[in-house]
């Protein structure tokens, strides 16, 4: 078993292709998974803030909705706990 190649060109064409679509398999499943980091993120915060931080017909409503406001502000910062959690890789190959 084992791949023939006429010559050294042929082997290095070979090669570049085959990590060329191991490395696109790789950025895919990394997008995938960053796709799903942003969808449970979006979720928490959307929960937290209909739940906990719901504006009534009070004076405080403005401050309600700045609550909110601060707490999507925060989505980054819980998409980075998120991605840890998935142990999603940031580096490119």
């Amino acid at each position: 078993m084992g791949f023939n190649f006429t010559n050294n060109f042929e082997r290095e064409e070979y090669y570049k292709k085959v990590k060329s679509e191991v490395s696109k398999e790789r950025r895919a499943e990394k997008a995938k998974r960053m796709a799903l980091a942003d969808k449970i993120v979006m979720a928490i915060v959307d929960r937290i803030a209909a739940a906990i931080i719901r504006p009534g017909p009070k004076p405080e409503e403005r401050e309600c909705y700045v609550m909110a406001q601060e707490l999507r502000d925060f989505g980054p910062e819980l998409k980075v706990l998120v991605t840890d959690i998935l142990k999603i890789e940031d580096t490119e190959e």
